[in-house]
C-alpha cells in the first residue's frame, strides 16, 4: 500500500493537484493507523494558543495499545516524559498522573467524569496524547472528505499535504474583529516510504495565530503479548511507596473545607495597583456596588464577557456601580495594556498577576465575576464563565440594590 502510492508521486512538485492523490494517501495513513494493534512512537509537541507570544515544547515516549479491551473512544495508554519526571496511563476506566520524584500517583475515574477526553484537555499530557492514534473508534483518524482539495508539494524527501477550510469567528466582538478565521492542516511524509512525520494544526484570525505542531518518529510495533500492565505496574509501584490520591475527592475535600468565595460572605480588604498607575483599595470606593471580573488575556471567554461589562459600565457607572477587571495572570504589562486599548476596555484594570488576591478568594478558572455592596463587602452575586443569560443576571442584581 505505501509503495504503490509512490509512483503519484513524480507529479505534485509544488502544485494544487487533483483530489485523488491526496486523498490516497490519507487513506493509506488510516490504514497504517489501523494496522497497529500496539506500538510506541516518540512524540515532540509544539503549542502555541491565540493570545500568548510564547511556545510551549514538550516531548514524550507514547505508547498505546488497541487489543486490549476498553470502555471509551480512546485506546488505553501509557505516556512517558522522563526529563520531567511524569507518567501519564489510562486503563479504560482510570486515568493516572504518576509524580516520579513525589511517589504520587493521581487518578480520576474518567468514566464517571466526562471522559479520557475531558480528562486530557485539563492535563500537560493532552499535547502529548496524539489523538489520531489513541482515538479507538470505527470512525477513520483523518476525514478523507477534508483533503478532497487539498494541496501536495514535494519537498527534498519529504511530501507536504495541506488542507484549509473557513469557520466563523467565535470572538467576533467589535466591528473591527475578523468575521470568519480559517483552519490549516499539514502533514508531513517522508518518503518513499509515506511515513508520517509531523502534522500541524494551525488556526488563524487575522493577525493571531494558534497551532499545534506535532513531530512524531516511526510506529515501532510491540510483542503481541506485551500489555499495559508491562509498562505501568501499578501494583509494584504502590509497594515501592507510591501513594495513591484520588483527583476527585481531592478536589472536593478542598472546596469543603476551603469554598470559594460565595453570596452573603464578605470580601477581604485588598490594595492592588492599577494598570494605568496608582494604587485602588477595596476601601477606595465607600458607597454603591463594586463588580470585580477575575480575567486573563488568554481566556476567550473572558474576551466575550468584556462588552457585557462595558455595557454595565455606561448603563450604570453614573447610578452607583463601580466595575473592576482584576487581571490575575498577564505579567507582560505593555502587552496587557496594548490588549486593554484594543479590545476598548472602558473599565479600569487592576493587577493581581501572582493571584495573591485571586486566591485568598480560593476562585477556581475565569472569568469569575463578584457583585459585592461597596463598603460592606458583603458578596450579593458570584458567576463562573459566561452563561448566555450573564448580562440578564448581573442586571437584575444591580437593578435590585441601584
Amino acid at each position: 500500500m505505501r509503495h504503490s502510492l509512490f509512483p503519484l508521486l513524480l507529479i505534485t512538485t509544488t502544485a494544487c493537484l487533483n483530489a485523488q492523490p491526496a486523498t490516497r494517501i490519507m487513506a493509506g495513513l488510516n490504514e497504517q493507523f489501523a494496522a497497529f494493534p500496539q506500538g510506541a512512537l516518540q512524540v515532540k509537541s509544539y503549542w502555541k494558543s491565540m493570545n500568548k507570544t510564547d511556545t510551549t515544547f514538550r516531548t514524550a515516549q507514547m505508547y498505546f495499545f488497541r487489543n486490549e479491551p476498553f470502555a471509551d473512544s480512546f485506546c488505553l495508554f501509557f505516556i512517558e516524559r522522563p526529563s520531567e519526571g511524569i507518567l501519564h496511563a489510562y486503563d479504560g476506566q482510570t486515568y493516572y498522573e504518576v509524580f516520579v520524584a513525589e511517589k504520587v500517583i493521581w487518578t480520576e475515574q474518567v468514566r464517571f467524569s466526562g471522559g479520557i477526553r475531558n480528562r486530557l484537555q485539563k492535563s500537560s499530557a493532552h499535547a502529548l496524547a496524539y489523538q489520531p492514534i489513541l482515538n479507538n473508534t470505527p470512525i477513520p483518524a483523518y476525514p478523507i472528505d477534508r483533503f478532497s482539495l487539498a494541496r501536495m508539494d514535494t519537498l527534498d524527501s519529504n511530501l507536504r499535504i495541506t488542507a484549509s477550510e473557513s469557520f466563523h469567528n467565535p470572538l467576533k466582538i467589535l466591528p473591527k474583529d475578523p468575521d470568519s478565521g480559517t483552519t490549516r492542516w499539514i502533514y508531513t511524509f517522508q518518503l518513499p516510504e509515506l511515513t508520517l512525520r509531523r502534522a500541524e494544526i494551525w488556526a488563524i484570525i487575522g493577525d493571531k495565530v494558534q497551532y499545534a505542531d506535532y513531530h512524531l518518529s516511526t510506529i515501532e510495533p510491540l510483542p503481541e503479548q506485551t500489555g499495559l500492565n508491562d509498562l505501568f505496574p501499578l501494583d509494584s509501584l504502590i509497594q515501592e511507596g507510591y501513594i495513591l490520591r484520588d483527583m476527585e475527592s481531592a478536589y472536593k475535600q478542598r472546596r469543603a473545607l476551603s469554598p470559594p468565595i460565595q453570596v452573603n460572605d464578605t470580601l477581604p480588604p485588598f490594595e492592588l495597583p492599577l494598570l494605568s498607575g496608582g494604587i485602588v483599595a477595596s476601601t477606595t470606593v465607600e458607597n454603591g456596588l463594586v463588580l470585580y471580573d477575575f480575567w486573563f488575556k488568554n481566556c476567550p471567554a473572558c474576551h466575550l464577557v468584556i462588552p457585557i461589562l462595558n455595557r454595565l459600565h455606561l448603563d450604570y457607572g453614573t447610578k452607583g456601580l463601580h466595575v473592576f477587571g482584576i487581571n490575575s495572570a498577564d505579567k507582560d504589562l505593555v502587552r496587557l495594556a496594548d490588549f486593554v486599548q484594543d479590545r476598548e476596555i472602558a473599565y479600569p484594570t487592576l493587577l493581581d498577576t501572582d493571584r495573591g488576591y485571586f486566591n485568598t478568594l480560593r476562585l477556581q478558572g475565569a472569568p469569575v465575576l463578584v457583585l459585592a455592596e461597596a463598603g460592606s463587602g458583603k458578596v450579593l452575586y458570584v458567576s463562573y464563565g459566561r452563561a448566555d443569560n450573564l448580562e440578564v443576571e448581573l442586571r437584575t442584581e444591580i437593578e435590585k440594590r441601584l
